[in-house]
């Protein structure tokens, strides 16, 4: 996860900077404010590790094998589905500000 935030990041770095040398606005405070990519894979270290504990920490302290693997699944799994849920809310009050948008500017088509 860290490895592709630092590449993505890297990218994205290079294609600013080369806007920079094109409008002729590099060095200086501009340069600065860009984001840096090892700060990124750190970021992104950090949360997935920290995400990767809440079911492990669960685990330690369940003895029993089997129950133990049901509870590794049953937390990863209400992890994942709360992720969804935040991904699904927010895009559906995104299509509800555009839709209330369009209402409210009369666009055409709607």
């Amino acid at each position: 996860m860290a490895i592709g935030e630092f590449i993505s990041v890297c990218s994205q770095r290079d294609v600013e900077l080369a806007q920079l040398d094109r409008d002729g606005r590099r060095g200086g405070e501009e340069e600065k404010a860009l984001l840096s990519p090892v700060q990124a894979a750190v970021a992104s270290a950090l949360a997935f590790s920290v995400g990767a504990l809440v079911p492990l920490l669960a685990a330690g302290f369940v003895r029993d094998y089997r129950l133990r693997i049901g509870v590794v699944i049953a937390l990863a799994t209400a992890t994942l589905a709360a992720s969804c849920a935040r991904v699904v809310i927010g895009s559906l009050a995104a299509m509800g500000v555009t839709f209330g948008l369009m209402r409210l500017f009369k666009a055409s088509g709607i």
